[in-house]
């Protein structure tokens, strides 16, 4: 749903963060990305960590990055995770 103004063409409204879901923090955001992993994907390309986690490619990209940084993640030969 979006917000309405006079006429105006429907709009969608993003909260903080450029989420669509209200109150989905960041620790929210890495523990999906964490949890997009299991035994049956134990390595997953970008992509599949957006689709599996439901956090925006932009956003998984960003955090993904950070938990790399922080070792959490790590990159194999063929750039998955």
């Amino acid at each position: 749903m979006g917000a309405f103004h006079r006429g105006a063409p429907e709009r969608e409204v993003l909260m903080a963060g450029g989420s669509r879901e209200p109150g989905r923090s960041v620790t929210s955001k890495v523990l999906a990305i964490l949890g997009a992993f299991d035994t049956g994907h134990p390595h997953l390309s970008l992509s599949e960590i957006s689709r599996r986690s439901g956090v925006p490619l932009t956003t998984a990209h960003r955090l993904v990055g950070e938990l790399v940084a922080w070792q959490a993640l790590s990159r194999t030969a063929d750039g998955r995770l």
